[in-house]
């Protein structure tokens, strides 16, 4: 799991392999660990590595999102793979998530 800060206060992070049970913990505590510095704008979940996600992967991606609105700040998820959207589409969570600028509207900063 990698973080990125490609520019101040926007915040990428950068799971891969599989979001499931056993791997949902590094998600939660990369997502705590942005949201604990001073002034977070945007943090987005970079879905291209993730081969596999399981609900505890939508449950995480869910709670992330509640996390950064609750700091004000914008959440989306960029670049899933088929598999991954696959699973957002039968969860209908594209319409909940931003996802490359399509569903949810970001919420403004």
């Amino acid at each position: 799991m990698r973080v990125e800060e490609p520019e101040p206060r926007r915040f990428v992070v950068v799971p891969s392999g599989e979001l499931d049970m056993a791997t949902t913990p590094v998600l939660d505590r990369a997502v705590g660990e942005v949201l604990a510095r001073d002034e977070v704008a945007a943090l987005v979940v970079d879905l291209t590595g993730v081969r596999f996600m399981d609900s505890s992967g939508i449950r995480a991606l869910l709670q992330a999102r509640n996390a950064v609105a609750e700091r004000g700040a914008q959440f989306s998820l960029t670049r899933p793979s088929e598999q991954v959207a696959v699973v957002l589409r039968a969860a209908a969570l594209d319409h909940i998530f931003d996802i490359d600028g399509h569903g949810q509207p970001p919420l403004e900063v």
